[in-house]
């Protein structure tokens, strides 16, 4: 049996630190009110965002084989099933008793809102996925 090579601690650490602002950025300014004009959003995007991918290739070069696979199926069949319900829950929201948009949103938020829900469902999909795959496996 050949040995798996897990991710370095560092790579892990260095991805999430990377992740978390750019995750945490559209909220923080949503949430302050703080509405910038996209001059300013895109320059702000591209210097949380570059990092990010920089992360996000070296977290992949670490990862072994078994991991890469365990990536690929959990995006595959936990990311579609998470956008299957995240649709779902979007359906339902609109015609009954769920509220997932405050109802102070302003219309152009309504497609932020929903972008939200459906990162969000799939992100849920692809973790579940990913435990699944490994619990299988060990």
């Amino acid at each position: 049996m050949v040995p798996t090579r897990s991710p370095s601690t560092r790579a892990v650490l260095i991805l999430l630190g990377v992740m978390a602002p750019v995750l945490a950025a559209p909220f923080v300014l949503q949430a302050s009110g703080l509405h910038l004009p996209l001059e300013v959003r895109l320059p702000i995007a591209l210097v949380l965002v570059t990092p990010a991918l920089v992360a996000t290739c070296n977290y992949w070069r670490s990862i072994d084989e078994a991991a890469r696979e365990a990536q690929k199926w959990a995006w595959f069949w936990g990311g579609s099933m998470g956008m299957a319900l995240g649709m779902l829950a979007l359906a339902v929201a609109a015609v009954g008793p769920v509220d997932l948009v405050p109802d102070v949103a302003r219309p152009k938020m309504l497609l932020f809102y929903g972008a939200g829900v459906m990162v969000a469902a799939q992100m849920v999909g692809f973790l579940a996925a990913w435990a699944w795959w490994w619990a299988r496996r060990r």
